[in-house]
């Protein structure tokens, strides 16, 4: 698991996607586009919890490390 911390709001989530999140922010932030993405999210217990909406591009910092 991996807590994936955007803009100072954070959601655990899985290795994969915190990386689609990172990946596609590099990619949004070269052309200076944002974007609003879904991550599934879990509990601190690993229970599944309703998906995070997230909005990532230019200016914002994200931060993944693992829980």
């Amino acid at each position: 698991m991996k807590l994936l911390t955007y803009s100072g709001r954070g959601a655990i989530t899985d290795e994969r996607a915190a990386q689609a999140v990172l990946d596609y922010a590099i990619e949004l932030a070269l052309v200076q586009r944002s974007d609003v993405v879904s991550v599934p999210a879990v509990t601190a217990e690993g229970l599944p919890e309703e998906p995070v909406d997230m909005l990532i591009g230019p200016g914002q910092s994200a931060l993944v490390r693992t829980n």
